[in-house]
């Protein structure tokens, strides 16, 4: 746990381990983001840093069933939908309701 003081990580200190070998992810992953605001910059930093498709909303993000990890997810307002951005940056508007895939 970092300590007040401590030099903060970025998405440059991901990219470093996933060269270093210390960080490796399973084949055809896909990032799903369920927080509000997925953020341009981030998505396609974090899509070009893992070499995988990225999948986050650029507004508010919401469950529309509780708890449940499988339930659909929702973006507000409308004209803020949720984007899926491939590792060369392209992003792809994909409306207001996503459904991540089940977790194993």
């Amino acid at each position: 746990m970092g300590k007040p003081g401590d030099k903060a990580r970025d998405l440059s200190d991901l990219t470093d381990l996933i060269e270093q070998g210390e960080i490796d992810f399973c084949k055809d992953c896909k990032i799903y983001i369920h927080a509000c605001d997925g953020g341009w910059g981030f998505r396609i930093q974090l899509a070009e840093a893992t070499g995988f498709q990225v999948f986050s909303a650029s507004g508010s993000c919401r469950a529309t069933e509780g708890f449940n990890p499988d339930r659909p997810w929702t973006s507000k307002p409308k004209k803020y939908p949720f984007f899926r951005t491939d590792p060369d940056g392209t992003e792809t508007p994909l409306g207001n309701t996503v459904t991540p895939p089940k977790l194993r």
